[in-house]
């Protein structure tokens, strides 16, 4: 079993932000969703299913900001 301290470790180690924010208080509530994370932060480590379980990070050269007229 990963346990709750391993798996804030390797989250963690995925650069999940408010994880690392908040590591001292996050408990066995974290497998409930206690706690949040962006739609990047999953999709990263989602794509590792379809990447035969390996994470590998992409970083955006840069944002671009779309404007409605």
């Amino acid at each position: 079993m990963l346990g709750y301290e391993k798996m804030i470790q390797k989250l963690s180690n995925c650069n999940f932000k408010q994880i690392q924010k908040d590591r001292r208080k996050l408990g066995l509530s974290l497998v409930l969703g206690g706690c949040g994370t962006t739609l990047e932060e999953l999709t990263s480590l989602f794509s590792a299913f379809a990447n035969n379980g390996v994470l590998s990070c992409h970083l955006l050269p840069r944002m671009i900001k779309l404007s409605r007229k």
